[in-house]
């Protein structure tokens, strides 16, 4: 029987909802950037739905990268369990359609056992059709990289930075255009 994956770092938005995109964006850059010993599986995922389900029971643990919906100043970072968001409502702690909260519960009414599930959320400014996030989203970018490397390093993935580097807006325009990385002068 082959043995479930145990971690992976899964980056959720919608790449065409402005400071919804972040988690995805940030996967992308962590992906293209770095190389993590031991091996780590990076995840960029637009508009899941019920696929976050196969992610929940695929894996024992989960960091998420998304935006979330609390009453904080915009680019304000939180880390948390997602069991301390229980009880807040899904419309208001979420940007999807399906939410994480919500996909996790799906998963008990499975009788399917539970992942670790952590969440690395930055307060959005826009959230609404537009591509590219807000300026206060792209000035807090780095900030949720330095602190993905430190959550993920307690996980015991070290990150050796690239010699390539790829910034987040060549790699915006590769979600969002399916178009190969080409190095821009």
């Amino acid at each position: 029987m082959e043995e479930k994956p145990t971690f992976a770092l899964l980056g959720v938005g919608n790449l065409i909802q402005g400071d919804d995109a972040i988690g995805i964006i940030a996967c992308a850059y962590l992906a293209h950037n770095f190389t993590f010993t031991p091996p780590l599986e990076i995840i960029e995922a637009d508009v899941l739905g019920m696929k976050l389900l196969d992610f929940f029971i695929r894996f024992e643990k989960l960091l998420i990268l998304d935006t979330m919906l609390i009453d904080e100043a915009p680019g304000s970072l939180w880390h948390v369990p997602a069991s301390a968001l229980e009880g807040l409502g899904f419309a208001k702690t979420s940007a999807h359609e399906i939410g994480v909260l919500e996909a996790l519960e799906m998963v008990q009414l499975l009788d399917a056992k539970l992942p670790q599930v952590e969440i690395l959320g930055v307060v959005p400014e826009y959230v609404g059709l537009k591509m590219g996030l807000s300026p206060t989203l792209d000035a807090a970018f780095e900030f949720m990289i330095h602190r993905t490397l430190e959550v993920l390093a307690l996980q015991g993935f070290h990150a050796q930075r690239n010699e390539v580097h790829y910034s987040k807006e060549v790699l915006f325009e590769r979600l969002t255009t399916n178009s190969p990385l080409v190095m821009h002068d």
